[in-house]
């Protein structure tokens, strides 16, 4: 029983040495050539280098719910694959298990199913084409993880990157280095062809070409419009975070994904922005300025009270101003205009900060509320008045008149 458990938790000296070899074992001897490399050197011509159609396939396949496999996809592997690409398969569906949805299963029947084989190089058809048996080559110096991983994205429906209907935008394809004869391995698709499923292009896809693909010389074929990922497409390391986002999205996983469908602008893709076809100005991201560490301000989050970039401005209050309340006040300028009797005080801070707008909407308030207490308040006094004044004729032959009656009304009030 002791025996049994040790052999059970305990791995085998055969299985370490078999482990060894298949986690350090170089498949092409250093050279690391890539997919489209090695498919070339075995005489293949293939759409894209890497894709099988069928005669009734059109590049349209990507789109329509008949060419999706069920989240569980049954396969088969064939007696001539060499025992390290068996084992670097697994390793794969184990990632496709850890990071999606996606789950593979040893074929028990079923009407469609994977068969994985040992062909002239590395190659896949497009989506589930229910044909029955569908195979997928995995062949010489093909058993690397990911490119194991990038077939599987093809049989699970997905083109290359830079197949998309936007690739213009952010790689220039330059036709005049291109192999004769490949450059219908180039071409992009339209909406109506294939979905980008609402993810922004992705150099870091491991579905994009190399710089090199097909080139007829020493020079790159395609050339990334933001510099910096020049050695980045192409790469054969592990699915990116868009990677992994589309193949959710195109087979509705509900699980969490490690991809943030946000952006900072901290990353050299710019959020994944493109330059306006009427806007002469360009994207630069800036991570240091000129002139050493000193003005490196690209973490502003570290303040130390200093303002290095912009300039500052100081606001200070006037003293304090104090104005009489009472019947008939007002504030005027810089000092308090008042008249009548007074019991209380306030005291104004005047901040020469204070816009235009608000000190003459202030102003404003004030005076109509004074002007019409005052009016309340003189009212009925003034009514004899008024009513003289208003009962008054100016002709000619009654100026004097009205004289005696306003003159003869003051002095009455006067007594």
């Amino acid at each position: 029983m002791t025996s049994s458990t040790r052999l059970t938790l305990t791995p085998s000296r055969l299985e370490l040495r078999h482990r060894s070899r298949l986690n350090h074992y170089d498949v092409d001897g250093g050279r690391d050539r890539d997919i489209f490399d090695i498919n070339e050197e075995a005489g293949l011509d293939l759409v894209e280098g890497d894709i099988v159609l069928d005669e009734r396939q059109t590049r349209n396949s990507i789109i329509g719910e008949e060419y999706r496999w069920s989240k569980t996809i049954p396969y088969y592997m064939e007696d001539d694959l060499e025992i390290n690409a068996k084992g670097v398969i697994l390793k794969a569906f184990e990632q496709y298990r850890l990071k999606t949805c996606i789950d593979f299963k040893p074929w028990s029947g079923e009407a469609n199913y994977i068969s994985i084989f040992k062909g002239g190089g590395c190659f896949s058809s497009v989506g589930n084409r229910r044909v029955g048996k569908q195979r997928l080559s995995i062949g010489s110096n093909c058993d690397r993880i990911a490119t194991i991983e990038h077939e599987f994205l093809h049989a699970l429906g997905f083109w290359h990157e830079q197949s998309r209907a936007d690739r213009d935008d952010y790689v220039t394809i330059m036709w005049d280095r291109i192999s004769a004869g490949k450059e219908n391995n180039f071409k992009t698709y339209n909406d109506t062809t294939s979905s980008a499923l609402g993810v922004p292009y992705d150099y870091g896809s491991m579905m994009h070409y190399s710089k090199n693909a097909f080139r007829n010389g020493s020079e790159p074929t395609i050339v990334t419009k933001i510099p910096a990922f020049s050695a980045v497409i192409g790469q054969r390391m592990e699915f990116s975070d868009s990677d992994l986002l589309k193949l959710h999205r195109l087979y509705n996983c509900t699980q969490g994904s490690t991809f943030l469908d946000s952006c900072d602008f901290e990353r050299e893709n710019i959020c994944g922005m493109i330059q306006g076809p009427e806007n002469t100005a360009d994207w630069v991201r800036v991570s240091t300025a000129d002139g050493g560490p000193s003005t490196d301000y690209s973490n502003m989050g570290k303040c130390t009270g200093e303002t290095p970039d912009g300039w500052s401005r100081s606001s200070a209050l006037e003293e304090e101003v104090t104005c009489e309340v009472g019947d008939d006040w007002w504030y005027y300028g810089s000092s308090c205009q008042y008249r009548g009797s007074t019991s209380d005080s306030t005291t104004l801070a005047l901040a020469s900060s204070l816009s235009v707008l608000g000190a003459m909407l202030l102003v404003t308030g004030l005076s109509v509320y004074c002007l019409k207490k005052k009016y309340k308040k003189r009212s009925h006094d003034s009514s004899v008045v008024m009513e003289n004044v208003s009962a008054a004729k100016y002709s000619d032959d009654d100026k004097t008149s009205q004289s005696n009656n306003v003159e003869q009304t003051v002095a009455t009030r006067g007594r």
